[in-house]
């Protein structure tokens, strides 16, 4: 298992930063590709008594064997971010046809198309605090059974973490 989390205190860059560090900007950029293993595209994880909407993905980086599954959240001021980022098409089948290349594609767009509404109807401030949480781990069983590990090294890892009561208190 592996995280990464980072803060940024009021002040400190934009409410962007924190989405400057999904996976699917730095893995991808680092070579690694958005596959798909029967994953959610998102879930909420409730940990310390909340409900913590995560973005789902399993990536796979050509010079590694075994793909990650990776979860990730973004807080701004306190607020869990229910933005719904849409992974890329899935191109690493050779049975993916136009169609559902198109199909992909369409939602991927609008997903995108409704992220950008929402970033312009609640803009960000460089006064918000902001945190991002990411758990990782090799997918090397079914995702259904990793997330669920996923979870439980979570609410420990925060437990551990953030014993005043969770993140972003």
């Amino acid at each position: 298992m592996s995280v990464f989390s980072a803060a940024w205190q009021p002040g400190q860059g934009t409410g962007g930063n924190v989405f400057g560090h999904t996976p699917e900007i730095c893995w991808v950029g680092a070579g690694f590709r958005t596959i798909r293993a029967g994953e959610p595209d998102h879930l909420a994880l409730h940990l310390a008594g909340r409900s913590i909407p995560f973005q789902c993905r399993v990536l796979q980086h050509p010079e590694l064997p075994t793909p990650e599954i990776t979860l990730w959240a973004a807080c701004l001021d306190g607020r869990w971010e229910t933005y719904r980022f849409s992974p890329s098409p899935d191109l690493s089948k050779e049975s993916t046809t136009i169609s559902t290349y198109a199909k992909q594609s369409w939602t991927y767009a609008i997903n995108r198309w409704e992220s950008l509404r929402c970033l312009i109807e609640q803009p960000f401030t460089q006064d918000a605090r902001k945190q991002f949480l990411r758990f990782s781990k090799p997918l090397t069983t079914d995702p259904q059974r990793a997330l669920r590990e996923l979870e439980q090294f979570a609410t420990l890892w925060l437990e551990q973490s953030h014993p005043e009561g969770g993140p972003d208190r």
